[in-house]
């Protein structure tokens, strides 16, 4: 059985299919639906259903990072944020202070699942 929000999916796709049909032609084209990342059920969905679920506050993230990188560096909010998973460092400064920003990334790395430490230790490579 497919899932009514699925199903809705399926059935608003096809409905978009129509300009290429229009276009290209009836079975003349093939369509790859693809995401860059997965999606999990609504909080109240997954609440609902006895499923533990809670929203995830990143200015949490962001201070426990800062304490962290703050004891190696002595330096205060070497990270400024974390948006859309992605952490921003304040760069400045990095930068002013002359810190070694590889080193800063090794550190936090150690944190990471070992499939997101590639991604933080190559993010930035250009040069300070």
């Amino acid at each position: 059985m497919v899932h009514p929000i699925s199903q809705n999916t399926y059935l608003q796709s096809d409905q978009d299919d129509q300009p290429y049909e229009e276009t290209v032609g009836k079975d003349r084209y093939t369509l790859f639906l693809t995401a860059d990342h997965g999606a999990a059920n609504a909080i109240w969905y997954s609440r609902n259903h006895d499923i533990p679920a809670d929203y995830w506050n990143p200015a949490s993230t962001v201070d426990t990072l800062n304490r962290i990188l703050a004891a190696g560096f002595q330096t205060a909010d070497l990270v400024d944020t974390i948006s859309n998973y992605q952490v921003t460092f304040n760069m400045r400064t990095i930068r002013q202070k002359k810190l070694d920003f590889n080193a800063i990334k090794k550190t936090l790395s150690g944190m990471a699942p070992p499939a997101a430490r590639h991604y933080l230790l190559h993010r930035y490579l250009e040069p300070l």
